[in-house]
């Protein structure tokens, strides 16, 4: 009996471990994750708001290619 939990413990672990990160690159993932998992400008999901208090402002000195966050 015992082996037969832990054959199909391992069949439903190899099956998920495969099946997971297919589903996760299936279509475009930043569309699909983001607002839920990450947020964006597009995206900001509960936060719409806030936008500009808590994106980062990122300048960028082409002359000497310093960049300031």
């Amino acid at each position: 009996m015992a082996r037969r939990n832990f054959l199909s413990l391992t069949l439903a672990g190899v099956t998920t471990s495969l099946v997971t990160p297919t589903l996760a690159v299936a279509g475009n993932k930043d569309e699909k994750m983001a607002g839920g998992v990450f947020y964006t400008t597009k995206n900001p999901g509960r936060w719409s708001k806030k936008i500009a208090g808590h994106l980062p402002n990122i300048n960028v000195e082409e002359s000497n290619g310093k960049i300031t966050v």
